[in-house]
């Protein structure tokens, strides 16, 4: 007569090995994130998601980070997000970057994330970063995780395509200074037109 292990040994059958499989599977792919930045999805599925939660700072400041070590000058990092990003987002990815400030002018010299898809476990970031030879490059930086590993850049593309404009600050008190700045011009222009 056997011990009683080996009548345990054969209470999974095949059947039940792969529904636990895939109950496991739904579990991890239900905790991952589908979200691109700036928002593009349906109201439904803005819902669901928010800039502020996890993953997406920590990606933000990932790629930031990596941006800076492979070209930056070593200097205090100043960044430029996705538009809509709020100030609790500006301030997350500053935590992680330690040594980091936001684009509060235009034309500043900074590494804007001009986009940021996060699907599940890998995501893509679009970056613009300048060169040794004084030029602007455009990459889609792409990046994955696993349960075990932090998020970590895999590969970079570098768009052959010239960056001519420049863009705007959209960390948000920048814009509303630059708004209210706006306001006051357009308000000052109108009152010299008066008779």
């Amino acid at each position: 007569m056997g011990s009683p292990r080996d009548d345990e040994a054969g209470c999974y059958t095949p059947g039940m090995t792969r529904r636990l499989s895939l109950l496991a599977l739904i579990a991890v792919a239900g905790c991952s994130s589908y979200a691109t930045y700036p928002s593009i999805e349906t109201d439904t599925a803005l819902a669901l998601t928010n800039a502020t939660y996890q993953p997406a700072p920590e990606i933000m400041a990932t790629t930031l980070a990596w941006i800076d070590e492979q070209y930056g000058s070593g200097d205090t990092v100043v960044f430029n997000l996705p538009a809509g990003m709020v100030p609790v987002v500006y301030d997350r990815v500053v935590a992680h970057l330690g040594d980091a400030t936001p684009m509060t002018a235009a034309g500043q010299a900074a590494t804007p994330l001009l986009e940021l898809r996060i699907r599940g476990l890998s995501a893509q970031a679009d970056v613009i970063y300048p060169t040794s030879s004084g030029t602007w490059h455009r990459s889609t930086i792409y990046l994955s995780t696993t349960l075990l590993k932090p998020w970590a850049v895999e590969r970079e593309r570098t768009w052959n395509v010239p960056v001519t404009d420049w863009p705007a600050p959209n960390y948000p008190d920048a814009v509303a200074a630059w708004e209210a700045a706006r306001s006051d011009s357009q308000a000052t222009a109108n009152t010299s037109d008066a008779p």
